[in-house]
């Protein structure tokens, strides 16, 4: 390069054409320290300091390579600041340009085996974080790691999701199923997910109607992220990676996509949902189910005197009264405006009417508060019972407590309406 060429350089960069090469590894440098001619306090995996290949893995430049030669502000500390790339890795962001999800100072999963400045040994960061090999996340054992699930997108409990653990996990709809899901169709140990050589492995257990992966039955089949697993008549499960984020962001999802945003309680799609799963499994397993239609009395007056916000306080407080007498099997789900449904499970009747009389008596004990006022409320309820239908079905048995529901209110309200099929069409409690 001539010399006006060089003139050109920043300062920086003709200091470093002349500063002469450093001696082998194995010998002693010039300055006569044993070992090499990197001191130790230049090691390229010191804490704080990055090597271009880390630069690339958190999408930046490497030292003195900034925009006009300037030196870009090193942000791969604890301390970094608030906004910048290295406080983001700390919460599981993804860097720009990166392949690697980072947390704490040091992303190293873009390096390549070839890399000149690619270093894998104990001088490495404690708080340098390792890709598994296997490509499905992070490595096991480290904060942070991936873990693998398998999440429900169609069918009985959608939306929630299963994490694969212990190296062998069963689906099926029996009692002792890790993942247990009620569908026509499905085997009481209908698939296995075992753990081999780093693989997940998904195994039909000799069920009856088959295991799907992808639209094709399969006995063995590797999963990998992504696959569709399809079981019984309507089930589909997703095989997965997710990581600590991950995780609590798709529980957050699952819950705000199946609950009622005013009452907490769940909302009417996941009610229809279970409902149909409850009644299925009641039909083939000959075990009795009932369901309690529960509906406020003039409660557009509480609407139009006090206003709306009023009105959803008041569905709030009658929500969490009911919802603490139902037991933890029972689904209590608004059904849409202020008409409320619980599905009891393993329940006639007889034992329905039970629950639906606690459910009054939590509503008319003690007065609602809404704003200054003190409101006395009612309720008109209507039971039906899955056995007493002519034709089961979980569309007949919401016909049948619905029935029930309005031939409470013609007789006056605030009381119980059990469904008969004898009667034309209810018989008052």
């Amino acid at each position: 390069m001539g010399a006006g060429l060089r003139r050109g350089l920043p300062a920086r960069r003709r200091r470093a054409r002349r500063r002469p090469a450093p001696a082998a590894r194995t010998g002693a440098d010039p300055g006569g320290r044993a070992g090499g001619g990197v001191p130790p306090d230049r090691g390229r995996f010191r804490r704080g300091r990055r090597t271009a290949c880390e630069h690339r893995a958190v999408g930046r430049r490497p030292h003195g390579t900034g925009v006009g030669g300037r030196r870009p502000r090193l942000t791969a500390g604890f301390g970094a600041a608030p906004g910048s790339w290295a406080a983001a890795a700390r919460n599981g962001a993804r860097a720009p340009g990166g392949d690697a999800r980072v947390r704490g100072v040091f992303a190293v999963g873009s390096c390549r085996p070839g890399d000149p400045h690619h270093k894998v040994d104990g001088s490495m960061s404690k708080t340098t974080i390792l890709l598994d090999g296997r490509g499905g996340g992070l490595a096991r054992g480290t904060p942070g790691r991936k873990r693998a699930f398998v999440v429900v997108l169609a069918g009985d409990r959608m939306g929630e999701m299963f994490p694969l653990e212990g190296g062998r996990v069963t689906i099926g709809r029996g009692l002792k199923a890790d993942v247990r899901i009620n569908d026509e169709g499905i085997s009481r140990t209908h698939a296995v997910v075992e753990y081999r050589d780093g693989e997940y492995v998904l195994l039909d257990a000799g069920s009856t109607n088959g295991t799907y992966a992808n639209g094709e039955r399969i006995d063995e089949h590797v999963l990998v992220e992504g696959d569709k697993i399809q079981i019984g008549a309507s089930s589909v499960l997703k095989f997965t990676f997710h990581d600590e984020l991950d995780e609590d962001f798709q529980r957050t999802l699952y819950e705000s996509a199946l609950r009622d945003r005013v009452t907490g309680v769940f909302n009417r799609s996941y009610f229809n949902n279970r409902l149909e799963s409850d009644v299925a499994f009641a039909l083939r397993h000959g075990k009795p189910l009932a369901l309690v239609m529960i509906d406020l009395d003039h409660f557009k007056r509480v609407n139009d005197t006090y206003g709306h916000p009023a009105g959803d306080a008041l569905l709030r407080e009658f929500a969490a009264r009911v919802h603490a007498t139902t037991r933890s099997e029972d689904v209590f789900a608004r059904y849409g405006g202020e008409e409320f449904a619980l599905i009891c499970r393993d329940v006639d009747a007889r034992k329905a009417l039970f629950a639906a009389e606690r459910i009054l008596g939590v509503i008319t004990k003690e007065p609602f508060s809404v704003g200054d006022a003190e409101l006395e409320i009612t309720a008109s309820l209507g039971v039906a019972d899955l056995g007493q239908l002519p034709q089961p079905s979980a569309d007949q048995l919401v016909r049948a407590a619905d029935a029930a529901l309005y031939r409470a209110k013609a007789e006056g309200r605030a009381r119980i309406v059990v469904f008969d099929p004898n009667a034309d069409p209810t018989r008052l409690v």
